[in-house]
């Protein structure tokens, strides 16, 4: 509550808002020189003259994790854990679940199947144990973003994936993640500002992929309208009940049958609460405002399941976010 961070134009003398309040110690952030905020490494970095990006990173707290997957035996992986276990058990959980929500999206699918309470397998605590690997080899690669002009042309992206029924209970698990891009995305490749990520499971088993697929577009939505009105509101100074255009918003999906859903004027869907969700999104989605890139380019694909490959690629994605929606 009394933590600030403050960014603004070269235009503005902050010598009126450091007036108004007493303040504590203070950093200021620099090409040479980080600052660290709510347990957050905030670098400024530059690829060129007048190009600048930021890195955020938390290398000291993954410093702090431990856990060694070499003492878990492999005849052990389908064993549920000791009672003795489960501290252990939530304290690397735990660990992981701050870090996959503040700068690591590569290890969210991950520490999210992986947490099942007293159902857990040894050989899931060994994934959050190999994701705790990949996290200290990677420490000072946490995530960039990218500079992107924010005004009245800026478009609000949102990949959305689930993978049917890979959760406990039959539950699926449910990927999203949120970039500002230039207009020019719809067209070209180009660099995006992440700016939100979510990985979790379904609230209710789903009977088929479709159904999947449109309930996490739904909730990727969901959370794109309410990052789209906060970014009006600071733009046109209006509460959000007052705006009368919002920036215009893409849903990318690599399923087929939700794209032809989600870009038809009346889709045809036997399933009364997949239609909820597939309506639901087209209150806030243009039929024209769909895309279907191949799953290689679908990066919200990392969000949902456990995969080495997918682990790797899309951390290395992260290091500079390039939305590609057209051939």
């Amino acid at each position: 509550m009394d933590d600030f961070l403050l960014c603004h134009s070269d235009l503005y003398d902050r010598n009126h808002i450091l007036a108004l309040f007493k303040w504590g110690s203070q950093q200021e952030l620099s090409v040479s020189e980080h600052i660290e905020f709510k347990g957050k490494e905030i670098r400024l970095r530059t690829d060129s003259p007048g190009h600048f990006y930021l890195k955020i990173t938390q290398e000291k707290f993954i410093d702090s994790l431990t856990g060694d997957p070499s003492k878990l035996s492999k005849e052990k992986a389908e064993t549920t854990i000791d009672a003795s276990d489960l501290s252990e058990l939530r304290s690397v959980g735990g660990c992981l679940q701050w870090v996959a929500g503040q700068t690591r999206p590569d290890v969210a699918a991950t520490v999210s199947l992986s947490s099942r309470g007293g159902k857990t397998t040894y050989g899931e605590l060994n994934n959050m144990y190999l994701a705790v690997e990949h996290l200290k080899a990677t420490r000072s690669e946490g995530f960039c973003m990218m500079p992107v002009p924010i005004n009245d042309a800026t478009v609000v992206a949102t990949y959305t994936d689930s993978s049917w029924a890979n959760a406990e209970g039959f539950a699926s698990q449910h990927g999203a993640m949120t970039l500002l891009a230039p207009p020019t995305v719809t067209e070209v490749e180009t660099v995006g500002c992440l700016i939100d990520w979510k990985s979790s499971r379904s609230t209710r088993v789903c009977r088929s992929t479709l159904a999947a697929e449109a309930s996490a577009a739904d909730m990727g939505v969901d959370r794109a309208a309410f990052l789209n009105l906060m970014i009006c509101e600071i733009m046109q100074r209006q509460p959000s009940y007052r705006i009368q255009k919002t920036l215009r918003m893409l849903a990318i999906t690599d399923c087929k049958s939700l794209y032809d859903s989600l870009s038809a004027e009346h889709p045809n869907v036997e399933d009364k609460r997949t239609i909820i969700n597939i309506r639901s999104t087209q209150q806030f989605i243009s039929r024209d405002g769909v895309r279907w890139p191949p799953t290689e380019v679908q990066w919200s694909d990392g969000l949902t399941k456990i995969s080495p490959v997918l682990l790797r690629t899309y951390h290395q994605w992260l290091q500079k976010p390039i939305l590609k929606l057209r051939e």
